[in-house]
């Protein structure tokens, strides 16, 4: 199954899948695949601004908003849902914030 969400192009079910087998059984990887897939061969795909449900305008101040928010809802500990979704919330935030210091250091410079 995995394999073929990744073969139809679903990155997010694909990681989906991956996180749930993590869960059940963090050696899986070497179990059932051997070396042959790397880890998350998917990540990093998602669209940020989609993960944090921001707009693409948005400022920093509600970027960190929508963040706080949304880990409120994600957080393992709260929710009871896997890493998975607090780590997609998490890489969407950083990935953010980074663009928000590029375009800083961008403007110092001209």
């Amino acid at each position: 199954m995995l394999v073929e969400l990744q073969d139809a192009g679903l990155p997010t079910d694909a990681e989906l899948v991956e996180a749930y087998f993590e869960s059940a059984d963090p050696d899986w990887r070497e179990t059932v695949l051997g070396d042959d897939i790397p880890r998350t061969a998917y990540a990093g795909i998602a669209d940020p601004y989609e993960v944090l449900g921001v707009d693409k305008n948005a400022t920093l101040d509600q970027i960190k908003m929508a963040y706080r928010k949304a880990m409120q809802k994600v957080h393992p500990d709260r929710s009871g849902l896997p890493e998975f979704f607090s780590q997609q919330v998490i890489s969407a935030y950083k990935t953010l914030k980074a663009q928000f210091k590029e375009q800083e250091h961008g403007d110092e410079q001209e």
